[in-house]
């Protein structure tokens, strides 16, 4: 069974690239309507054969059966188009040539309802009108089939009233079937798509929300996007601005693959650090790392924030240095004050800030000793009440090196 099952499986990935995901299903459902009508043509070809040994009836199984052959050739050498429009053509061929030769009491009209199933599966929405034309076909085809062909004036009636069952039985198993598998493989192709789908909407939502704030991200996938409202002026919130030391000396002879996945390596600790301080990344530049807290909603503890976040950034440092044994180092500046955060631009968006706060964060950064953290007077201001210890900066008049 398995080896039958493997044997299907084959011809019906027969001319499928999995480079595109409708033409490959449409590739798919047309080799499987084609190996029905092929199998069921042989079928009926060996009860033809046996009961009534009518020559022409023979003939024309042979013909039908090496014409669905063709079909599944086409779409072995990519002519998939040809290969869908010649198997809807042939199989409305087949079943009004068979209605033709039997009568129309042999049940053969009941295939029409598999070839207007076979048609939505096989064309896509943009291909409306061939399903219209199908349709239209169909019902002329079934119209006449059921009208003027009757076993009175069939070219090969059925001999007798046993024969005319058997047929009618046979016939309507077989469209049954025919018309179960189609359905089957419909509603396979649409949880295929539902799954494809979610899994795009979860990769698109991972992206956003990874991209920018939460309240950002939820604005665009509302498609509610309007520059004006995420424009915000941010009265009190602390920026950080990190560097590494001599970052252009270090890079330098290093092959570009090695130098960014060391910088992902490095920079992903830093994401960690953020999320575990609740505070927000805002974009890099080269080798430099630019945070906010208190953006985009004001957090009554952003100055506390920011800087836990720094000091998990320099130990993580060392844990990377430690790893890879190297001897990078940091300078990091944080300042207080406003900034004016959006999303700017058209194409690419990004989720910026500017402003006083980010300016102090920088020229404290230029200020800094390597592997400390360099703060303005309103942080040291806040956290002194918190216990927490700085060391005046000698070289300025109210910066400090936050300790511990």
């Amino acid at each position: 069974m398995k080896h039958v099952i493997s044997f299907i499986s084959r011809i019906i990935n027969i001319g499928v690239t999995n480079e595109d995901y409708t033409i490959d299903k449409n590739t798919k459902v047309t080799n499987l309507f084609a190996l029905s009508v092929i199998m069921a043509t042989i079928f009926f070809f060996i009860f033809d054969f046996i009961i009534r040994d009518t020559k022409v009836v023979l003939i024309s199984h042979a013909i039908f059966c090496f014409t669905f052959i063709f079909v599944i050739y086409l779409n072995s050498i990519n002519r998939r188009n040809f290969s869908r429009i010649l198997s809807v053509i042939a199989g409305f061929s087949v079943i009004y040539i068979l209605t033709l030769f039997n009568g129309n009491q042999s049940s053969i009209p009941l295939y029409f309802t598999y070839g207007i199933t076979l048609a939505f599966l096989i064309f896509s929405r943009k291909e409306v009108w061939k399903i219209f034309c199908t349709f239209l076909v169909l019902i002329t085809l079934f119209f006449i089939s059921d009208v003027y062909l009757s076993a009175d004036v069939a070219l090969y009636p059925l001999d007798d009233t046993t024969m005319i069952m058997v047929h009618k039985i046979l016939n309507s198993l077989v469209a049954m079937i025919l018309l179960i598998v189609a359905i089957t493989h419909f509603n396979h192709d649409v949880k295929v798509t539902t799954s494809l789908l979610n899994s795009e909407v979860k990769t698109y939502n991972y992206l956003l929300d990874n991209i920018y704030p939460r309240t950002i991200s939820e604005k665009l996938k509302e498609n509610s996007l309007n520059h004006l409202d995420i424009a915000k002026d941010i009265n009190n919130c602390s920026v950080l601005y990190a560097d590494i030391v001599d970052f252009t000396k270090f890079s330098k002879g290093m092959k570009a693959d090695d130098l960014v996945q060391l910088l992902n390596k490095l920079f992903t600790m830093f994401d960690t650090d953020i999320c575990n301080n609740d505070t927000e990344k805002i974009k890099t530049i080269g080798d430099a790392y630019i945070i906010a807290s208190g953006v985009p909603f004001y957090n009554v503890d952003h100055e506390e924030k920011i800087v836990l976040t720094a000091k998990s950034m320099l130990e993580s440092l060392e844990i990377f240095n430690r790893k890879f044994n190297l001897n990078l180092k940091l300078r990091i500046g944080i300042g207080t004050g406003s900034v004016i955060a959006g999303v700017i631009g058209e194409s690419k968006l990004a989720y910026d800030i500017m402003g006083e706060a980010l300016d102090i964060a920088q020229q404290l950064e230029s200020e800094c000793e390597t592997n400390r953290i360099h703060v303005s007077n309103e942080i040291y201001e806040k956290l002194t009440y918190k216990y927490y210890d700085f060391d005046k900066n000698p070289n300025t008049a109210n910066t400090y090196y936050f300790k511990s």
